[in-house]
């Protein structure tokens, strides 16, 4: 097979296009037959960092597309260990938004580096957040082996779930927060919105929870 040189320009110039395309259904057909035509001119490109990175566009457009397979596989022609990992990253998060929580989940489960695979965990979390699966999102959230990052995500979630009146999950949440500096964070977030709510005293008891 002959490698092309940089002569790729449009092509690098459509791929972003047909990324955008690859979650509306109307846009399917048409979609799959671009990502295969770009996939077999992209493996063509002499220039590693290009090529690799227009796999990784390519691949994440897969699970957009709901071929996590092909996705996968087009992943798996990344020779970076780095930079496969952070396509496996957003193909979970791409499985996740697509309520494909289980495929998410074995594709996070590949990636080999801790903590990359718990950026992939925390962004299925969110994914499930969003879909209004707190229970599911507060148990991916728990298979992040790191400690640290696994408390700064209880954390994050917790405000947000703060912030969209879902107080009550808050409060899960933030029981499962080891670190106390991280939980006091949460808890303070938590308190300045009941305020705002008239809550005033679920609001101090929240304040009297927070650790000196």
């Amino acid at each position: 097979m002959q490698l092309l040189k940089i002569s790729a320009l449009p092509l690098v110039l459509i791929i972003p296009v047909v990324v955008a395309q690859a979650g509306v259904p109307d846009d399917q057909v048409l979609t799959k037959t671009a990502l295969g035509e770009a996939e077999r001119e992209v493996l063509m490109i002499e220039n590693k960092f290009v090529r690799e990175n227009l796999l990784h566009e390519i691949a994440v457009a897969e699970a957009k597309a709901h071929d996590p397979r092909k996705a996968l596989r087009i992943a798996s022609a990344i020779t970076d260990q780095d930079d496969e990992d952070f396509a496996l990253i957003e193909i979970a998060e791409a499985e996740a938004r697509s309520n494909q929580v289980l495929a998410a989940l074995k594709t996070a489960n590949t990636i080999r580096d801790a903590s990359h695979r718990g950026a992939a965990m925390e962004g299925i979390a969110f994914g499930q957040l969003d879909a209004g699966d707190h229970a599911g999102a507060l148990h991916t959230v728990g298979l992040i082996s790191d400690q640290t990052m696994r408390d700064e995500v209880l954390a994050r979630m917790a405000i947000l779930q703060t912030r969209s009146s879902n107080l009550k999950s808050a409060m899960v949440t933030v029981t499962q927060i080891e670190d106390p500096y991280r939980k006091n964070i949460a808890l303070h977030d938590i308190a300045l919105t009941q305020t705002r709510n008239g809550d005033n005293k679920g609001a101090l008891g929240n304040v009297s929870a927070i650790q000196k």
